[in-house]
């Protein structure tokens, strides 16, 4: 019989635990319980539990950044790591270098292989991209229409191309029922002849908060609509199947409008400066036929062809003249005709007339049903704005 100090046992223990394979390199699932992370030094203590038993755990802190959630008591979780023994207290215990919720792995892998296939089938083919039409006259939306994506779409549509109707069929875009809804909402405008390109987004979240944009269901919807699309959910750093299957991927719903309308002074430049070519090469041409002229009545004598040559160059000069007014006069009046659609279809006009525009919280009332006693409303007018009570509201019976 060996006479083994405590310590000595221990240690005979570690060795041998660390001579097992298996738990060098070890994965095992489990339910948090008596989980504590104040200690001085911030590491994570709990253990592992199931039906049948219970295992001491611990995540050093400098392994933390491996673990993408909060780990709280009751959670089932996947921890990786080894086996080995405290010498000190004699207790063995599973080492923990990284963790996973139960299941989110094979959730990933489902992804990925719903990727693969997808991709196989050519749904994401740059091939079948479409283009997006420069001057849209009619837009529709597919997102929450209490979502701040929708509020971010329309205020960068309409600041930057006041002539583009914005038509939104409202979706959920999270949770079990929100990729039909989604689908629905695309094929609505889809169906629609005059919707000229569908934006379909949302805010950015959590992965989870996405999953409605990496259904099948979704990416063969857009894959589908002879309409082009824009995808813009999520944040920069998001890339859902919805996005690899859309005819353009932005990274935000803000971004989405600088792609799918023009900027209406940048238009507006453009004209300008075609119109100062123009005005430039009718110039050059009057002036080179007046050198060439001049060029002929020093060289030759003023016989009777030259006179005939002179005057045809008179009348050429005069032609150019008329047509150089004329496109000028075309050009001003279709400037003009732009003004007026911008300046008609501006806001600002409507206010200049009189009217005024109320908000409530940041946000235009336009109905009486959206006004209760003592709210406090801003009136907008075309110089400024006044700050108002509400002291009763009044509505009109409808015949």
């Amino acid at each position: 019989m060996a006479n083994l100090t405590v310590s000595e046992v221990n240690r005979i223990i570690k060795y041998k635990i660390k001579e097992v394979p298996e738990f060098r390199n070890i994965a095992v699932m489990g339910e948090i319980t008596n989980f504590n992370e104040r200690n001085r030094y911030g590491h994570w203590y709990f253990a592992l539990k199931d039906a049948g038993g219970q295992l001491s755990c611990n995540l050093f802190m400098n392994y933390q950044k491996n673990v993408a959630f909060e780990p709280v008591n009751g959670m089932k979780v996947v921890c990786f790591g080894y086996i080995d023994v405290y010498e000190k207290s004699g207790i063995y215990q599973l080492y923990v270098t990284s963790m996973q919720e139960a299941g989110k792995g094979d959730s990933k892998l489902a992804l990925e292989e719903l990727k693969k296939k997808l991709t196989k089938e050519g749904i994401f083919d740059v091939s079948h991209k479409k283009p997006i039409p420069k001057y849209p006259c009619k837009i529709g939306i597919v997102t929450s229409e209490s979502g701040a994506a929708f509020a971010d779409l329309t205020t960068n549509i309409e600041r930057r191309w006041t002539m583009s109707e914005i038509v939104l069929a409202p979706s959920l875009v999270q949770g079990e029922k929100a990729p039909a809804d989604i689908v629905k909402s695309i094929s609505l405008l889809d169906s629609m002849p005059d919707i000229d390109v569908i934006i379909v987004g949302r805010g950015g979240g959590a992965n989870d908060d996405l999953n409605a944009f990496n259904s099948e269901a979704v990416a063969r919807a857009v894959y589908n609509c002879k309409t082009p699309v824009v995808s813009a959910v999520g944040h920069e750093v998001d890339f859902t199947l919805c996005d690899a299957a859309a005819d353009i991927r932005v990274p935000t719903p803000s971004t989405a409008a600088e792609v799918t309308v023009p900027n209406k002074n940048e238009e507006l430049r453009k004209i300008d400066d075609i119109y100062s070519d123009i005005k430039y090469l009718l110039k050059l041409k009057i002036e080179r036929e007046e050198h060439r002229i001049n060029e002929l009545s020093v060289s030759s004598s003023r016989n009777i062809f030259f006179d005939n040559l002179e005057r045809n160059l008179d009348s050429c000069k005069s032609k150019l003249i008329n047509a150089y007014k004329f496109i000028l006069n075309f050009e001003e009046n279709r400037i003009d005709r732009l003004t007026d659609i911008i300046n008609a279809l501006s806001p600002l006009s409507v206010l200049k007339r009189g009217y005024t525009l109320t908000k409530l919280n940041g946000k235009t009332v336009n109905s009486v049903d959206k006004l209760n006693k003592e709210d406090k409303i801003e009136i907008v007018f075309s110089d400024g704005s006044a700050n108002a009570n509400i002291y009763e509201v009044n509505k009109y019976e409808q015949n």
